[in-house]
């Protein structure tokens, strides 16, 4: 995806999307303003006070000047909106625009995102054009395909639109050098955002909702085939949609209104204009605390992961192309923290940021806490996870054992395999994973194989026992046992290569494994 910047001294590709400018008109007196006249917002009880104006105003620049010197913004610096053209993303680009004209904040910058969904949307991307352009901020225009997403997402419309509208964002952030681009999420965004999460069954990193500041991996195309981050900044976080249009209304500004934010096929519409009045109406001052709650919440869930990550540090490992998790001292964190310490074990070993969901998570850590050796958990994105009897082991799932029996350390052979051996001499034998057998055997009929059912060890003097209760009680893994080397005089089974508890008494032969060098 391409996309061109609107003002001088920026280097970008020819825009996407061809736009026309509208003509303005300035006022005697007051705030420039496009001259449009379709779909006009209801400017609510009239116009407002001159001497109010200026306290709405001040205040409500104050709040997203404190919010991007947090994001340690500054006059020299550039920020690009996410501009809709609707009351959010115009108070939004209003203020920057008045900070950064005062000396006290960075430049923006918008970015117009035609999803294309709607007859009007064409008309909607010039009347975005010709608001940036009254305010002074250029507006660039790139239409999306919203169907490629969903074909791949299959998750609706909404969550689509939503995709390709972030990757558009990423893209023009990159090509731009451009660090931060600046959403007009409110609190009442985050009200719906946690209302949503917690129909769903989300947990504590869900229901703490936005954050001011966060960080993404966004796919800049439906197959994912370049992915690249993106850094959020909500300056209105902290400010409700009534003190966003009061700004608005101050400021003389006309949004442009999209029908689609008030149809009810949406599920945010409907928590929007149904559950939030209502909860509002029983609870007035509802969508404050449920802002406060999630920032309450968004806190505690920092606090965790900071533990998890630490505790990771110690109990996370790489082996070849797996993930290992150490169990016992998994065993020992509180439940909240093991199923973070899991969670990054799981995206470290490939699996989606997003995932795995919280029921994989919570059988990956039954598993790994309480489960029998030997059992694989589908964690999610081709990942596996295999339980053994010191660590968890997680990896690609189609190709988990060989990948734990290349990193094992054990010399194998394949398994079903037959080597006769010849009393009285010497034996130089390449095995897999680097290793050789070499020695020699005395008097008897010898051979060096892989396990078979009813396979007897002599484990002392005219004692016997089961093969497969022997490697079980020496704890060899089950992806190990049908190829670990077993030497076999007349019939049993007298010696398994890379278990040191098995020895036995023939002066005559003398065999040892050993890793060639190198490997």
């Amino acid at each position: 995806m391409s996309v061109q910047p609107r003002f001088p001294g920026v280097r970008a590709r020819r825009a996407a999307f061809p736009v026309h400018r509208l003509r303005t008109r300035r006022a005697a007196r007051g705030p420039v303003r496009p001259v449009i006249h379709s779909r006009r917002r209801d400017a609510g009880p009239g116009p407002v006070d001159g001497a109010v104006a200026a306290v709405v105003v001040a205040s409500f620049e104050r709040h997203v000047q404190a919010a991007v010197e947090r994001a340690g913004l500054g006059p020299d610096d550039c920020v690009l909106i996410g501009f809709s053209g609707g009351a959010d993303s115009l108070a939004l680009t209003a203020s920057l625009q008045a900070i950064h004209a005062a000396g006290r904040g960075p430049r923006p910058l918008a970015l117009h995102v035609n999803h294309r969904l709607r007859p009007e949307a064409d008309a909607d991307a010039e009347r975005a054009v010709a608001l940036g352009e009254a305010m002074g901020v250029p507006v660039t225009v790139v239409p999306v395909d919203v169907g490629a997403w969903d074909r791949v997402l299959r998750e609706g419309t909404e969550s689509a639109a939503r995709a390709a509208r972030y990757a558009a964002l990423a893209s023009a952030a990159r090509e731009w050098g451009v660090r931060w681009v600046a959403v007009a999420h409110t609190a009442n965004d985050q009200a719906e955002t946690v209302l949503l999460r917690l129909a769903r069954g989300a947990g504590l990193d869900g229901l703490a909702g936005m954050r001011e500041q966060s960080h993404r991996p966004v796919p800049l195309d439906p197959d994912e085939s370049e992915v690249v981050p993106l850094w959020l900044l909500r300056p209105l976080l902290g400010l409700t949609r009534a003190q966003v249009e009061r700004y608005v209304r101050a400021r003389g500004l006309v949004p442009i209104e999209d029908a689609s934010n008030v149809s009810p096929v949406y599920r945010r519409n409907v928590v929007r204009h149904s559950v939030l009045p209502e909860l509002e109406r029983v609870a007035p001052g509802v969508i404050e605390t449920i802002a406060r709650t999630a920032t309450l919440l968004a806190d505690d869930a920092a606090y965790l992961q900071a533990a998890a990550e630490a505790a990771a540090a110690d109990i996370v490992g790489r082996a070849g192309r797996l993930v290992t998790v150490a169990r016992e001292p998994l065993r020992n964190l509180h439940p909240a923290l093991q199923r973070r310490v899991l969670i990054l074990a799981a995206r470290e070993a490939g699996v989606d940021p997003a995932g795995p969901t919280a029921e994989r998570v919570e059988a990956l850590r039954r598993a790994a806490v309480e489960g029998a050796v030997g059992r694989v958990i589908e964690v999610g994105g081709g990942v596996g996870a295999w339980v053994d009897y010191a660590s968890l082991a997680l990896g690609p799932l189609e190709s988990l054992e060989e990948d734990l029996r290349r990193v094992s350390g054990r010399p194998l052979m394949p398994a079903g395999s037959v080597e006769p051996l010849r009393a009285g001499t010497e034996i130089d034998l390449p095995l897999l994973n680097g290793w050789r057998l070499r020695g020699r055997v005395g008097p008897g009929d010898w051979c060096l194989r892989t396990r078979r059912a009813g396979d007897r060890v002599a484990v002392s003097r005219g004692r016997h026992r089961s093969l497969q209760d022997f490697l079980v009680d020496a704890k060899v893994a089950a992806y190990l046992r049908d190829w670990l080397p077993l030497l076999e005089r007349d019939g049993l089974i007298v010696w398994v290569a890379g278990v040191p508890s098995l020895s036995f008494d023939d002066a005559g032969t003398t065999l040892r494994c050993e890793r060639l060098e190198g490997d």
